[in-house]
Order: structure tokens, then sequence, then C-alpha cells
């Protein structure tokens, strides 16, 4: 069975979709799950950034720069995700299984993203010196883990 997301994680995507709207996209991209990521405010996720030194609202001033606004305005309704975005989920249920959590929260969606690094999100998230190695030794830090990844 494949994990949940948290109702926070469900939050971010329903936000990611509202981005993609603001922008006149017609799908859900590993930007717009960033921009919903930082949106929510909240989470292990946002606290691990923090405690690396970057600003949530750095990362979504460098990630709505780099969006470029669709012409026309987008029908109502769930947006279909781009393939880099369903990767990014893919990756975060695995982060899952890694940390034996039965459910994708905020932190699980932060390490996808750093995982499709052909993605808007990875790139940006380079911009300021996060690497997928060091936010994850921090995530596992603030959850209680060793440097090993046990309790």
């Amino acid at each position: 069975m494949e994990p949940e997301l948290t109702p926070r994680c469900s939050k971010v995507v329903g936000s990611a979709n509202e981005s993609a709207r603001q922008f006149n996209h017609e799908f859900v991209g590993t930007e717009h799950l960033l921009l919903g990521l930082v949106d929510e405010g909240g989470g292990v996720a946002i606290k691990a950034m923090e405690e690396m030194g970057l600003s949530p609202s750095d990362v979504a001033a460098k990630t709505r720069g780099l969006c470029a606004a669709g012409p026309e305005e987008v029908a109502p309704g769930a947006l279909p995700h781009t393939p880099h975005a369903k990767q990014v989920l893919e990756h975060a249920r695995r982060e899952t299984s890694h940390m034996k959590h039965n459910f994708v929260d905020t932190e699980h969606l932060l390490l996808g993203l750093l995982h499709v690094r052909d993605g808007v999100a990875a790139k940006v998230l380079a911009h300021f010196g996060i690497t997928l190695g060091a936010i994850r030794e921090k995530i596992l830090g603030i959850l209680g883990f060793d440097a090993k990844g046990s309790v």
C-alpha cells in the first residue's frame, strides 16, 4: 500500500495547483511544488531549510522569477502533473520507506524535489547551495535520527 499524503502535504500539492494557475500554466511542475511547499510555510522541510540558512521567501522569489506566465487563463479543476513532478512524488514515497514512515510529508517532498535534478525546483535549491545529502542529514537530525539513519 502506498503511503498517504499528510494533510499538510496535501495542502502543499493543492497550493502547487493554485501556483500553476496563477502563472496560467496548464500543468503542475516541480517549480509549483516548491512554491506550494514554501507558501505552506511549515513542517520539517521549512525548518530544515531555515536551519541551513535558507529563507523560504528568497526561494519563493527566485522560483517566481523563473516562471513565465502563460498566455491564457487556465480552466478550473485539478491540473495534470509534469513527468518531473510525478517523479518528485515517486521519490518522496521512496523516502518514506527509507525513514520507515507510512506517510508522505513536507520533508519527503523536499527530498523528492532534490532527486529530480533536471527540475526547476532542484535548480533553484542548488542556486542556494542546498544539496540532497546536506538537506537529508538536516532532516534526519530534526527527526531524531543519527547519521546512519537510526533513531
